[in-house]
């Protein structure tokens, strides 16, 4: 990771004392910790959540498996680069040895696709839209279906598994899809 030399188009960003870029996104000092006001702009104003620039029309998500079956994010939108730069990078993302820090409840861990026995691997899926939806009190992003997704771990690409190409994904009923079991449970919110 180390060995990766910072693009152009993130040198605008601050860095932490490693070298790394601070994504935009992030609290002032903080590594793990997402500022709310700035996912909010993100959302409302179509910025991506690491350079903080203008995102285009095609949208794109780093997340584990749940996350590519119910197609519900926390994290705002990306530029293709800026998620692959992640991928490549970012010491949680492309290092499969890493735990989450918090207990995640039985109810999370469904929806939102946190896996508390992670298994490392990360998907970077592309789709062209998405809305913010209130789902338990909490804002999430509930995308439009995916029309590219990889499959990565350990910052590189690997061979998509068996239910996760674009066609399987397509045809599966999400937690949040008629018919799946919490469908009506959510609502649209403005931001």
């Amino acid at each position: 990771m180390a060995t990766i030399e910072v693009p152009d188009f993130l040198k605008h960003l601050k860095r932490d004392h490693r070298g790394y870029p601070w994504p935009f996104l992030m609290m002032p000092d903080s590594i793990v910790t997402m500022d709310g006001r700035k996912q909010e702009r993100c959302c409302r104003e179509k910025l991506c959540m690491v350079c903080g620039r203008k995102l285009d029309n095609k949208k794109w998500f780093i997340g584990g498996r749940r996350t590519a079956l119910n197609r519900l994010v926390v994290d705002p939108a990306m530029h293709e680069r800026c998620a692959r730069y992640s991928l490549a990078v970012c010491p949680f993302l492309a290092n499969s040895e890493m735990k989450y820090r918090k207990k995640y409840d039985e109810h999370t861990v469904l929806t939102v696709g946190v896996d508390p026995e992670r298994d490392g691997t990360q998907c970077l899926l592309r789709t062209n839209g998405a809305k913010p939806v209130l789902f338990q009190g909490q804002v999430f992003i509930l995308c439009n279906r995916w029309d590219y997704i990889e499959h990565w771990r350990n910052g590189e690409i690997v061979p998509t598994p068996h239910g996760f190409t674009v066609e399987e994904l397509r045809e599966a009923v999400g937690a949040f899809d008629p018919g799946g079991p919490l469908y009506g449970h959510y609502k649209p919110v403005e931001i």
